[in-house]
């Protein structure tokens, strides 16, 4: 990174998508002198003091972090072509520590391999265990690359591709192990920049960026459903491997959690830009446009597992749960999937007047319109209650945003500006319109106490519930990017 800079409110024609404060990041590029550098971080419990306030002590948990990377930059052809790149890596094990939440519920040490046995016994099954503590990994990977061509006095290319990789655990302490989450994200974009300068009045700026964003939310639990385990108590235990190993009362969970069951996203995102500036005397005028193509992809499913809430411990042994189902009617998750995408296409024009040494003005307007071609489904069941039709999306929908700001630098070390216009801070792209796209009709239930087995369910279709092509397709990308 060069520079960063923060822009408290602006009111340019060309800013859009934020909402209050504005950072501004400029990447490093090459020189004509080659140079570079790299770095190691380490850091560990052996490197945690023991002691504090005097004589008292402390035990700190293991764990370690690293960190390390290079970069380099320089010119592949003097004055004309360069080049800079930058890698580096991040490693960490997070320790965490359950022992609070043991000793505040009374558990002692075996109660959860003695609950991992029951459970195994009973039902062929392995939950895991939970441990009084555990490291948990977190890893990121960062890839950095531009190149910057003067492919004459007057024309400049830039070219930027950047990638990010990153791996995360979620774990708690009320959980099995089974039911710990494993979350990877991968995000790339690239980016294709062209500087044209015309005449000493006239430039342009053309710009193509590409985003790929990736978020995996992995249980470690495979083709089974959430297992809730409630109300576990010394009564209850009594007589059982548990004696004696827990006196007060918890809730606990295993298997797949069940907002993970069906749950997948990606997005890509296409940007196209296009800017003309032209000095008239005091003035520097702006036009330009802006194409936004954007497609996602988001699977979201709960309980198409099944959820399988055992009241007491005596319900485990019983094989009795309140079974809850949750998937589209279809009986397939992936028709609970919300498909779609969306067009933005951007006029802006702006004036930027100097009238003084120290002040300059600025008003322009912006125009933003949207189209789209994936249809909503129509829900009639919606239609009779609500009165409201689902079958209205984003296409057409338009805003024009006039903009008029100041900017004074009479005064040594200080800046005065202000500006007034309104700015659109959130794209349509939120969980509130996500699944409107998606399958027709609502979601079906199914919930009712019964004699149960917590394996794998099947579907009509011969497969594992809940792991539908798609996400199985998501997952595949995933482990691929890292």
């Amino acid at each position: 990174m060069e520079s960063a800079t923060l822009v408290a409110s602006d009111y340019a024609v060309t800013a859009s998508g934020f909402t209050g404060g504005l950072v501004n990041i400029t990447t490093k590029s090459g020189t004509n002198e080659w140079d570079g550098a790299a770095f190691y971080y380490f850091h560990g419990d052996e490197q945690v003091g023991d002691t504090y306030d005097g004589d008292r002590t402390f035990a700190p948990a293991a764990f370690e972090e690293k960190e390390y990377g290079l970069s380099v930059g320089g010119p592949l052809l003097a004055d004309r072509l360069f080049v800079f790149f930058s890698y580096d890596e991040f490693e960490a094990v997070e320790p965490v520590n359950f022992g609070g939440f043991d000793a505040n519920n009374g558990i002692q040490p075996g109660f959860f391999e003695a609950l991992r046995g029951v459970v195994m016994d009973v039902y062929g099954y392995d939950p895991g265990g939970r441990p009084a503590s555990a490291s948990l990994p977190e890893a990121s990977e960062r890839t950095l690359v531009k190149l910057d061509w003067n492919a004459s006095d007057a024309h400049r290319v830039s070219f930027t591709y950047q990638s990010s990789q990153e791996t995360g655990t979620s774990a708690g302490a009320d959980r099995l192990a089974s039911a710990w989450i494993d979350i990877p994200v991968d995000l790339t974009a690239t980016t294709l920049q062209l500087f044209s300068d015309w005449s000493d009045r006239a430039s342009t700026t053309l710009r193509v960026n590409r985003k790929e964003f990736m978020r995996g939310q992995n249980c470690r639990a495979q083709g089974v459903g959430a297992l809730e385990f409630d109300n576990l108590d010394a009564d209850g235990v009594a007589g059982s491997p548990l004696e004696g190993l827990i006196a007060g009362s918890v809730d606990l969970i295993a298997g797949c959690d069940r907002f993970r069951h069906a749950n997948a996203y990606d997005d890509e995102r296409l940007q196209i830009y296009g800017a003309f500036d032209y000095l008239v005397g005091d003035h520097i005028v702006r036009v330009g446009i802006e194409h936004e193509t954007f497609d996602l992809f988001n699977l979201f499913v709960p309980s198409s597992n099944g959820r399988f809430v055992f009241r007491d411990f005596a319900a485990i042994v019983d094989r009795t749960a309140r079974v809850d189902y949750v998937n589209a009617p279809s009986n397939n998750a992936d028709d609970g999937a919300a498909a779609w995408g969306y067009s933005r296409t951007t006029f802006f024009v702006q004036d930027t007047w100097q009238p003084r040494q120290h002040l300059e003005l600025t008003a322009g307007l912006r125009y933003e319109r949207y189209a789209q071609d994936d249809r909503p489904a129509f829900s009639q069941p919606i239609q009779d209650t609500y009165g409201i039709r689902t079958d209205t999306g984003l296409d057409g929908l338009a805003l024009l945003m006039p903009r008029v700001s100041f900017r004074w630098t009479g005064l040594d070390r200080t800046v005065v500006s202000g500006g007034f216009g309104p700015v659109l801070g959130r794209r349509p792209q939120g969980l509130d319109v996500q699944h409107v796209p998606s399958a027709d009709g609502l979601l079906a239930r199914h919930n009712e106490w019964r004699f149960t087995d917590i394996g794998a369910r099947r579907t009509p279709r011969g497969r594992r519930g809940g792991e539908s092509r798609s996400h199985r397709r998501h997952r595949a990308r995933l482990r691929r990017a890292l």
